[in-house]
């Protein structure tokens, strides 16, 4: 910390500078664990969680996965490869990858009527 003293008006007065930078606070955050929701204190948590334990996780939003199912989906299957600006995943159909989206605060757009190929999120970045 730098300190000096200035001399204003026949007055003697302490001027301090110093550079403060707050501690960033720890996030929530939702990831996804091999297509299992989980939450995370922050995202250091979740990279210390991957270091531990045999399954991936990878941050899908900021803040908690939400636990309300906001509508019913039919299980017909009609395939749908999506993408989300960060990874490709596969839905059984539309519906189910708009629940998803709503659930988990995703935006995940689907870019073929087919299922992703299996290397589709291989070497992205």
């Amino acid at each position: 910390m730098l300190s000096r003293f200035v001399l204003f008006l026949g007055l003697a007065c302490l001027v301090v500078r110093a550079t403060f930078v707050p501690e960033a606070p720890a996030r929530n955050v939702c990831a996804d664990c091999n297509g299992v929701m989980r939450d995370f204190t922050s995202v250091e948590a979740m990279h210390e969680f991957n270091s531990h334990n045999d399954e991936y996780c990878d941050v899908q939003h900021s803040g908690s996965c939400s636990t309300v199912v906001p509508c019913f989906c039919t299980r017909q299957y009609e395939p749908r490869c999506a993408w989300n600006d960060r990874k490709f995943k596969n839905f059984t159909n539309e519906c189910e990858m708009r629940r998803f989206n709503y659930q988990y605060y995703d935006r995940y757009a689907a870019v073929s009527n087919c299922l992703c190929h299996p290397d589709a999120n291989k070497d992205l970045f």
